[in-house]
């Protein structure tokens, strides 16, 4: 029930992408996406920094120390890492990284054949607003935008 209210408020919050460099770096995301160990929901994330990408990352079948605290329902996703966590994690190893200035790219790919859990460079957009834990993140690391793809998988961007 609560991403359903975090989806409303990230609805309600995002505006239409701005700029053409967003827009590139999202549809590098989706495509970036497809590649994603975890079939179940094939994602990526992007950290740019001035237009400099700082790390690239997807989520992953293994679990993190940090995504264990994460509250779900269900079991496999706990057992996950998400995107959102490795591309922060990864872009603090960097002394180029300055989160206040850098923006955040999520991309969630629909799988094309549901059977063999595959994904392709034509997989439909889905939405991928960051769930609760990843939110968090993100407002504790000082990123000020995040550019995603909202419920109808369209991409908008959330100035924080």
């Amino acid at each position: 029930m609560y991403f359903k209210h975090l989806n409303i408020l990230a609805d309600k919050l995002s505006k239409p992408i701005s700029s053409k460099v967003d827009f590139i770096q999202l549809e590098r995301a989706r495509l970036i996406a497809t590649t994603s160990e975890y079939k179940k929901f094939p994602m990526a994330a992007i950290i740019a920094c001035k237009n400099t990408i700082i790390s690239i990352q997807t989520n992953k079948p293994k679990s993190h120390p940090k995504q264990k605290s994460c509250k779900y329902n269900e079991r496999s996703e706990r057992l996950s890492t998400h995107a959102e966590l490795s591309v922060i994690l990864h872009a603090k190893k960097y002394r180029d990284f300055y989160p206040e200035k850098s923006t955040i790219y999520i991309a969630r790919v629909l799988k094309t054949n549901r059977m063999n859990n595959i994904c392709c460079e034509n997989s439909p957009s889905a939405c991928s607003y960051p769930c609760e834990q990843c939110w968090d993140l993100i407002l504790y690391s000082k990123i000020k935008k995040i550019v995603c793809y909202n419920t109808h998988g369209k991409p908008v961007e959330i100035n924080i």
